[in-house]
């Protein structure tokens, strides 16, 4: 009403109509329909949800009204919810969305739609997480922020939880809708020194380094990448971890998750309920939880999985086949139906009643391979050699075949302080200090393969040492030094000429470190470890004194968190 009144035309048919006042003519005429239409849903008795920013706000948001349409400035704290608690109706709704792309969060389309709300060179203020800088969902919504707006600002609250009741990574975010790009902006992140009391404070003394780094960000660094805001220093460092390095995808097999059940509480069992119903151990496995691996360590608690498959072709067996074949097992499950009934998701698909929701293959688990939690604070990786299976908190890493000599030179790598260093900067945060280790981020690592058999030698004194500690001091000490070694050895893969220019080499004066064989026995094991412990760490020798002092290498200190 407010155009027809303010721009409308009516027709004069008793003169001859130029192309503009027909146009015009036209529009207003469109705008009356429009108005109709409008009128006839609020008669309807069904509630009326559309709402349509340009109708509510004409005057600054619709282009017939206002030639710079949009607002000054958006400033919000979005919804965080993620996709796959919306329901299918819900998903409908956003599948116009450029941001709703693959398992994404709601708050992403709120900054969608902030963008279309602006002005030209209007303002986007926004407190939303951090999760879409490095997660596979967030490469949509970081290519839109690319495309549509100028990145003034981002002040990073790391691990500091500003809302109490939403356990989240979050930043502020400040954009400004313009098609020209500063070359660079401001990046701020709150570091875990100390407590914060006046994040305010913080925020607008860009000069302060109190709980915080503040730093420029090159934009062009960020074109269809992920976010990794880091200073120079240790900018540099990353590209000499990376130089001359294998990625770990392109030596892999397949970096894989493990079973997802649908219902743990009846596949995941323990050997009490395989005895009390006397259950057929054909089809039942070790299955390890994450909080199961350890660094060089896998701590089994004792869970089986029930496994109703065919194992050479992980075809599920009949029902009658199953019936038949493990009786036990096929009545522990039909008392449990009820239980596994209700799984919607489960119910419309063509599985049979008694099925895993996704079993994976069996045979990928049967390989030798690495397997590491989906969360933990720092990098805990342990070589299985046992064929266990894992759930959805185990992913498993197979060699392909021109490396499967390797496992154990990777293990090193793996738990190694450089490569727990390059996760914490790459992967997404957890609340409480952890971190993702799924397969999006393990996938990335930079690997360095070294030359002798120093590195693999003491994993495997490592290793046995985590087999038979048995609680004793003496061979955790043992097991911590070698640890502190094989830092040592893969600190000169990483970074041979530092470790040079500083004095600081470790494996020109490890000497003779004797490898165990099948033969070997346990008494010969413990003798070698015994004899190499008590050389490598006499005070006058070179191995311990460089490990001392190797992270006053202003490098080595950034790695281990000792440059404060």
């Amino acid at each position: 009403e407010l155009m027809i009144e303010t721009r409308g035309t009516l027709l004069d048919n008793s003169k001859k109509k130029t192309k503009k006042q027909t146009e015009a003519w036209l529009e207003t005429e469109g705008w009356k329909r429009a108005i109709k239409e409008i009128n006839v849903l609020k008669k309807n008795d069904k509630p009326f949800e559309h709402f349509d920013w340009k109708l509510d706000f004409p005057e600054i948001l619709n282009p017939l009204v206002n030639e710079n349409a949009g607002f000054d400035i958006v400033i919000g704290n979005p919804p965080y919810i993620e996709s796959k608690k919306l329901t299918k109706e819900d998903k409908d709704v956003f599948k116009n969305y450029k941001t709703a792309s693959g398992k994404f969060d709601v708050f992403c389309l709120f900054i969608e739609l902030s963008e279309n709300l602006l002005k030209e060179k209007g303002i986007h203020s926004f407190i939303n997480p951090t999760t879409f800088f490095n997660k596979d969902f967030g490469k949509a919504l970081r290519n839109y922020i690319h495309t549509f707006f100028n990145v003034l600002e981002i002040f990073d609250f790391n691990d500091y939880q500003v809302f109490p009741t939403a356990i989240t990574y979050t930043g502020i975010f400040i954009f400004q809708k313009n098609e020209n790009k500063n070359n660079s902006f401001i990046y701020q992140k709150l570091d875990k020194r100390g407590q914060v009391k006046s994040l305010n404070t913080l925020f607008l003394n860009k000069e302060s380094s109190t709980f915080k780094e503040t730093f420029d960000i090159s934009l062009d660094e960020f074109q269809n990448k992920n976010w990794v805001f880091i200073n120079p220093v240790e900018q540099k460092l990353i590209l000499d971890i990376l130089s001359d390095s294998l990625i770990l995808k392109d030596i892999t097999k397949y970096i894989f998750v493990g079973i997802q059940s649908g219902n743990d509480s009846v596949f995941f069992i323990e050997e009490s309920e395989i005895k009390k119903y006397n259950l057929e151990m054909d089809i039942i496995f070790p299955i390890l939880k994450g909080k199961d691996v350890k660094k060089y360590n896998i701590n089994w608690s004792g869970k089986y999985v029930i496994y109703p498959y065919e194992l050479n072709t992980n075809k599920v067996l009949e029902e009658s086949e199953f019936h038949s074949r493990y009786p036990n097992a096929y009545q522990y499950l039909l008392e449990n139906r009820n239980n596994l009934s209700g799984r919607s998701y489960f119910e419309n698909s063509s599985k049979q009643w008694f099925e895993l929701w996704c079993e994976r293959n069996f045979q990928k688990f049967q390989q030798t391979k690495i397997v590491n939690a989906e969360i933990a604070p720092n990098n805990r990786f342990q070589i299985d050699y046992n064929g266990y299976l894992g759930n959805t908190k185990i992913f498993s890493t197979v060699l392909i075949k021109d490396f499967e000599d390797k496992y154990l030179d990777l293990l090193g790598l793996l738990n190694s302080k450089i490569l727990n260093y390059y996760h914490k900067l790459t992967a997404s945060p957890k609340a409480g200090g952890f971190y993702d280790y799924k397969t999006q981020f393990i996938e990335k690592y930079p690997i360095k393969f070294p030359k002798g058999n120093a590195l693999k030698t003491l994993v495997s004194y490592v290793l046995y040492l985590n087999d038979n500690s048995l609680n004793s001091l003496s061979l955790k000490l043992k097991t911590t030094y070698f640890e502190q070694i094989i830092d040592g050895i893969v600190y000169e893969i990483y970074f041979p000429e530092l470790l040079k220019k500083h004095n600081r080499t470790i494996i020109e004066h490890l000497g003779e470190l004797p490898a165990f064989k099948e033969s070997t026995t346990d008494t010969q094991k413990q003798e070698i470890i015994d004899n190499i412990f008590k050389r490598l760490d006499d005070k006058n020798h070179p191995v311990r004194n460089n490990l001392f002092y190797m992270s006053n290498i202003e490098e080595i200190a950034i790695i281990e968190g000792k440059n404060n």
